[in-house]
């Protein structure tokens, strides 16, 4: 048996001392080189390090939870950064499919809620709260982004707008812009141009108006078969009367109707 004194002891810590040292200024110097020795080797030994890495993390579990959270919460800001600009710079390479993808997926969403009532009514609230605060940061957008459509669809922007003033005096919810487009349409294939089916005269772009057949005080409704295309003043003029009632009082507008069939 080999006794070890305290010179001995002191000997190997200083030679440990000293070898660790050389070893730290040799990496410091040679950083590029090393790096390189390890690439090759990673390159030749790629399995065998997925493998040794896999082990570690099976059995350092909790070690790669900390570290998972540590790292995203000092650079939480950074990354999301990142991730938003990567996003934007894909979307504006890839417009048309991430459109198709985004009308697939609410087309999913709303059949998904139409079904839970419940999450529907919840999903309204926070939509509607989110955009009252895009709109509130990003009000220039908006504004442009609106006249855009505006000026590409006029005849539809009127038809919205005729659609939500209505809604407004009736505080209903069921004439949507689909309908009023629906009786635009009919209008046009039965009489080939827009038409005032009151007065049975072509209407301008602009002079016309939704009317109600039997007006909604005498008991009418929003459906398809009690809406009609109109002058304004035509509108105006017939006031609360129904249909029959019009047409009794100015009997000659009914007989102009033959020239269009």
């Amino acid at each position: 048996m080999t006794i070890l004194t305290t010179k001995t002891v002191d000997f190997v810590a200083l030679s440990l001392m000293n070898k660790r040292k050389s070893q730290k200024e040799y990496r410091q110097k040679n950083k590029e080189k090393r790096s390189k020795q390890f690439k090759k080797w990673r390159t030749k030994n790629r399995d065998k390090e997925i493998e040794r890495n896999k082990e570690w993390k099976r059995k350092n579990k909790e070690k790669v939870k900390i570290y998972k959270r540590k790292y995203y919460l000092e650079h939480k800001e950074r990354d999301r950064e990142k991730k938003n600009e990567r996003n934007r710079k894909y979307r504006i390479r890839h417009n048309k499919k991430c459109r198709e993808y985004g009308r697939r997926r609410h087309k999913e969403k709303m059949i998904y809620l139409e079904k839970n009532p419940k999450l529907k009514e919840k999903w309204l609230i926070a939509n509607r709260e989110n955009g009252k605060r895009y709109y509130l940061k990003n009000p220039d957008i908006i504004k442009k982004r609106n006249k855009k459509w505006q000026n590409g669809n006029k005849e539809l922007f009127l038809l919205s707008r005729r659609a939500t003033g209505q809604r407004r005096r009736t505080q209903s919810k069921d004439l949507t812009l689909q309908v009023i487009q629906q009786v635009y349409e009919r209008n046009i294939v039965k009489y080939n141009v827009l038409v005032c089916e009151l007065c049975f005269e072509k209407v301008k772009f602009g002079e016309d108006s939704l009317d109600h057949k039997t007006p909604l005080v005498r008991g009418g409704n929003n459906s398809l078969k009690n809406l009609c295309v109109s002058h304004r003043t035509c509108n105006s003029k017939k006031h609360d009367k129904t249909l029959k009632e019009w047409f009794k009082l100015y009997p000659k507008f009914k007989i102009k109707e033959s020239k269009w069939i």
